[in-house]
């Protein structure tokens, strides 16, 4: 036996085409006495598909329309929404969740008027001065023995390591990402929980600890290039004095913005950096003003 053809004549065709911006297939499939996938597959035939405005439409009216609720738990959601939070009342109801008890308090119109629920919301907060109910208590004195048992399956053993553990002599790459643009430096696992900047890790390994008010420096100002000629121990005042004499420094200076405490006109900044005469100019100011200065403290 062959299966049955659905005949779509002058008398469904029209009813379709009156009612598919009105009815989903399956709601027009019913009234035709046919599945809802033929009429879909019919009105895709004909390019007569639905909008999809239209479709979202008709699935939210099956949602509002499918209850689940009896005419018992109506009642009891009308009389004890403003007293009950929503959660208990979904426990009291036997429901696993409260997103179906929101759903039809929605389609009952009712609405918890904001003070309810922000006084909820405090209740719901740990006081200060709140004892925990096993403070000092060991597990087997709050828990039953089944639930310790499963319990210490999911628990971390004693000495266990997690599998991302990086080894000793692991290099990684760290940048701070607290401070737009800051450099990025090369750090070297030593020991676990103990990390150093490879750069200062192998200059000590030649020179031995770096001394009190000094640091370890890039010759080419690329903190990439961790070899040891690239390297050079120096004062912290040394360091000031050739940060300052830089050419980055120097149109920073220059790109301050009078009266904006620490604000800096960026695409001044750039354009300073370009003008090297300028740049030059500029240092040539600064160390005559420093050498002046100098000069009435005495030094």
């Amino acid at each position: 036996m062959g299966i049955q053809k659905i005949v779509f004549n002058k008398k469904r065709v029209a009813f379709i085409k009156a009612n598919r911006l009105k009815m989903s297939g399956i709601e027009i499939g019913k009234k035709l006495g046919v599945s809802g996938s033929k009429i879909y597959t019919w009105l895709a035939e004909q390019r007569l598909t639905v909008p999809r405005k239209y479709s979202i439409m008709f699935r939210g009216q099956k949602i509002r329309e499918k209850v689940s609720f009896t005419p018992a738990e109506d009642r009891i959601i009308k009389k004890s929404y403003l007293t009950v939070p929503v959660k208990r009342l979904s426990v009291i109801l036997g429901r696993v969740g409260e997103t179906a008890l929101h759903r039809r308090m929605r389609q009952l119109d009712l609405v918890i008027p904001r003070k309810i629920i922000e006084q909820r919301k405090k209740d719901s907060r740990i006081k200060k001065g709140h004892v925990p109910m096993n403070k000092g208590k060991k597990m087997a004195e709050y828990c039953r023995p089944e639930v310790i048992r499963k319990i210490k399956k999911t628990q971390f053993k004693k000495g266990i390591i997690p599998k991302n553990t990086l080894y000793n002599g692991c290099i990684v790459i760290r940048k701070r990402q607290n401070r737009p643009g800051s450099k990025a430096y090369k750090w070297i696992r030593i020991r676990k929980g103990y990390w150093e900047q490879l750069h200062v890790h192998i200059w000590k390994k030649k020179h031995g600890q770096v001394p009190d008010g000094k640091i370890i420096v890039f010759l080419d100002g690329n903190t990439m290039n961790v070899t040891l000629k690239n390297l050079k121990c120096i004062t912290r005042q040394q360091h000031c004095e050739n940060t300052r004499n830089s050419d980055g420094w120097i149109a920073m200076s220059m790109a301050h913005e009078k009266g904006a405490r620490g604000k800096i006109n960026k695409g001044l900044q750039k354009r300073l950096l370009q003008n090297k005469e300028l740049i030059e100019l500029k240092r040539t100011q600064l160390l005559l003003q420093r050498t002046i200065k100098q000069k009435q403290n005495g030094e």
